[in-house]
């Protein structure tokens, strides 16, 4: 048949008898096909635009930018005292930034000031943590709050005054213990002496009747006196002792009161001394704090942290103002940023709204700009219908919403890049006879 391949139940001997029994006519008719085919496809390739996307999650933030906080000198993020969306002033410390030795314990500085002086108003027990490394600025006025803590935490130690309420007590039972000897000792005292002054007035009665001899009513009367000199001298101690036991008394009402004053005092000392050390920290923060030039909100931080080292010169916030979030600002690295360019689409999905059912947020590229200090470019993206999807679907606004945005770049197609290679090789070309003569 015209057309087709001749059958036959035997093999060709040759590759030319093969060939005899093809139809030239078809073979021509399938190279045809091929070749429409293969235009099409090459035309595909060259007219249609070839392209690729840059994702980079972004935060949907107020409209307008107002200016980047940026520290003035090298050192460690000891404070961040803004968030996301937070409202600035302008001379606002956003963030405190310090390399002296010793600023990394700030924030626990401050916190245990704080605890102190919080402590101390309450009228309860305070102890003293570990000690802290300071600046040098700030070391004799915490040496100062530990000692006035350690003074105030021995005067309103339980155990210091449980052992000194028990050694008083200990002293005051002695002391009566030995009133009660004493008073034993004048009781055998005094009936000592009546003994004595008795048989005295016996043996005076006798002397003077002639019964008695004189030396017996002398030694008689030695008895009596070495007796009531006794008893005198064992009432004296009696009487000294009681006066003890008064004092003692008199003394613990006193040490009491005392001590009720002096742990005021030491107590007042203490919060004192933690009030003049939070106003040195806040001095010192002053002097190192980074400042929000403008007023406005804050559109996002970072990318940096507490504890992060920072370059003078490096964003560390950006303040925005405007309530209305309409633009999108994101950090892209070194890599992808060289194809990101302004004017650019972008499509921006948002969690929690699935694109499948409501579609994305349709942006541009606005601009970018170098990071200093990071490893990439910020840029930021405008919404050109709000929060309006391209389905119609408006979202509820939200402020610094997070988000993930899909930047087309490299949209010409392969004839447009040719043109584009050829149009700077003849550029180049161009001026080589300049070069040439500048040379020669």
């Amino acid at each position: 048949m015209k057309g087709r391949v001749a059958t036959t139940d035997k093999a060709p001997d040759s590759l030319e008898s093969f060939a005899g029994t093809v139809d030239p006519q078809g073979h021509m008719s399938g190279y045809r096909i091929t070749a429409a085919c293969s235009a099409v496809i090459a035309l595909t390739l060259i007219l249609i635009p070839w392209g690729r996307r840059v994702t980079v999650e972004v935060r949907l933030s107020p409209n307008e930018f107002v200016s980047s906080v940026r520290g003035e000198a090298d050192g460690n993020i000891i404070q961040l005292r803004v968030a996301d969306g937070q409202r600035v002033e302008a001379g606002e410390i956003v963030a405190v930034v310090s390399d002296t030795v010793g600023s990394q314990r700030l924030p626990e500085l401050r916190q245990e000031a704080l605890r102190i002086l919080r402590l101390c108003q309450e009228g309860r027990t305070v102890r003293n943590d570990a000690w802290l490394e300071t600046p040098e600025a700030l070391k004799a006025s915490y040496a100062s709050l530990r000692a006035s803590v350690d003074r105030y935490s021995l005067l309103s130690d339980n155990n210091y005054v449980e052992l000194e309420a028990a050694t008083r007590a200990a002293r005051s039972a002695e002391l009566r213990r030995q009133m009660q000897i004493l008073n034993e000792q004048v009781s055998l005292v005094d009936r000592s002496a009546q003994v004595s002054a008795a048989d005295y007035q016996m043996r005076l009665k006798l002397r003077q009747e002639g019964w008695g001899s004189l030396p017996m009513a002398r030694d008689a009367e030695r008895r009596l006196i070495e007796e009531n000199r006794r008893a005198k001298e064992v009432r004296q101690t009696r009487m000294e002792l009681s006066g003890a036991i008064a004092q003692l008394s008199r003394q613990s009402d006193l040490d009491r009161a005392q001590r009720s004053v002096s742990l005021r005092e030491a107590r007042t000392a203490a919060a004192a001394a933690a009030g003049e050390l939070v106003d040195k920290l806040d001095a010192y923060e002053a002097r190192h704090g980074v400042r929000a030039r403008t007023k406005g909100q804050i559109a996002f931080i970072g990318p940096v942290k507490v504890g992060d080292y920072v370059r003078a010169g490096q964003d560390l916030a950006v303040v925005a103002e405007g309530a209305e979030p309409l633009a999108a600002v994101g950090q892209i690295g070194f890599r992808a940023s060289g194809g990101v360019a302004p004017g650019q689409r972008a499509e921006i999905e948002l969690p929690g709204f699935p694109r499948a059912e409501y579609g994305h947020l349709e942006g541009v590229v606005a601009k970018t700009w170098k990071v200093e200090g990071a490893s990439g470019y910020s840029v930021m993206l405008r919404l050109q219908n709000g929060w309006r999807t391209n389905r119609g679907i408006s979202i509820p606004p939200r402020v610094n919403q997070r988000a993930i945005a899909h930047i087309h770049i490299d949209s010409d197609n392969l004839l447009d890049r040719m043109a584009l290679i050829l149009g700077g090789v003849r550029n180049l070309m161009r001026r080589q006879p300049h070069l040439d003569a500048s040379v020669g």
